[in-house]
């Protein structure tokens, strides 16, 4: 037994080894976690930790994070293309779109529209 301030510890043992190379390949083949975790013997977090470890996000019921080309969002905004059509194109969501706009300090592009339209008739 080991004393730990005013507690007593009755049970010290050894952490369990893994097979870590198996955790890595099985969740290169994307099994669920809780599928390796039953074959493997641990618990479903230590292969979550593990595939995070790896720089692999999986979103609810295994469905990977979709990754936006912003290159490509840049480019349609710039030829004048609707928030619905540039995340149809770049294969987002127009909520990515319009974040992307909101954090570039742009204007979407019924703004714009608004905009011109007020400017012009200033000068008319």
């Amino acid at each position: 037994m080991k004393k730990v301030g005013h507690y007593t510890i009755k049970r010290t043992g050894a952490k369990r080894k893994y097979d870590h190379d198996k955790i890595k390949s099985m969740i290169l083949k994307n099994i669920r976690d809780q599928d390796i975790a039953d074959e493997i013997g641990c618990h479903v977090t230590h292969v979550r930790e593990l595939r995070q470890d790896m720089g692999i996000y999986k979103r609810k019921h295994g469905i990977p994070r979709p990754r936006v080309n912003y290159s490509k969002v840049d480019e349609l905004y710039s030829h004048g293309k609707s928030i619905p059509d540039i995340a149809e194109e770049a294969e987002c969501s127009k909520w990515a779109v319009y974040k992307w706009i909101r954090d570039n300090g742009l204007l979407t592009t019924v703004e714009l529209k608004e905009y011109i339209s007020q400017d012009v008739g200033a000068e008319l």
